[in-house]
Parts: C-alpha cells; sequence; structure tokens
C-alpha cells in the first residue's frame, strides 16, 4: 500500500508543478488510535474553475488529454 500512496503524493506533487506552482506543501499525519492517515497538499498553482470542481470526485475524470483508465 505504500508505494502506491507514494505514487499518488508524487503525482499531485507533478500536477502541482503543471498548474505553476511554485510552492508545494505536503503533509502526513497518522492517526494511530482512529486507524487513519491524512494527506495534506497545498500548492499555489492556478486552481480549478467551477466545472473542473463538480468533475473532481469522478475517479474516471482526468483533465490530462488522452490518458487512459
Amino acid at each position: 500500500m505504500m508505494p502506491e500512496l507514494s505514487l499518488n503524493i508524487l503525482d499531485l506533487a507533478e500536477n502541482s508543478f503543471r498548474a505553476g506552482a511554485s510552492r508545494i506543501e505536503i503533509a502526513i499525519e497518522e492517526r494511530i488510535k482512529e486507524d487513519t492517515l491524512i494527506i495534506r497538499v497545498k500548492d499555489d498553482g492556478k486552481g480549478m474553475d467551477k466545472e473542473m470542481v463538480k468533475k473532481v470526485t469522478d475517479p474516471f475524470y482526468s483533465s490530462k488529454e488522452g490518458k487512459k483508465w
């Protein structure tokens, strides 16, 4: 599971960079009592328009041209 998480975090950082971010913050918090791992990614990239925000929870949506799922 950790390799997949690592790759997903790297993908988020690369997306931030492509969105013009000059500052990317990644915080990982482990809550042992709740058996939870919280990953926060914050950047100063261009952000998302309203249409993209509507689609962001769709696991099959990608803003990358030609990306296959």
